[in-house]
């Protein structure tokens, strides 16, 4: 299981190469994280520090793994 913020369009290739390798995923909205990140006394920023907030936000919250979702509904979406 990876959990990753969504960064624009930065994010794609490495979620491109998860879908491939069949890896579950989970795509976390960066405001989600930022306002958890506010609650924290600490205001440290490192990557360390970024990805075990990621994770006890993952525990905390019983996020579900993205789902691929068909060109159909995509469409329709569009529509």
């Amino acid at each position: 299981m990876v959990i990753l913020e969504s960064t624009g369009h930065y994010h794609t290739p490495v979620i491109q190469y998860l879908e491939e390798q069949w890896i579950l995923y989970i795509l976390l909205n960066p405001s989600i994280s930022y306002q958890e990140k506010k609650a924290s006394l600490r205001k440290v920023k490192t990557d360390a520090i970024d990805a075990y907030q990621l994770c006890v936000l993952y525990y905390k919250e019983g996020f579900e793994p993205h789902k691929l979702r068909g060109i159909q509904l995509l469409d329709l979406r569009n529509l």
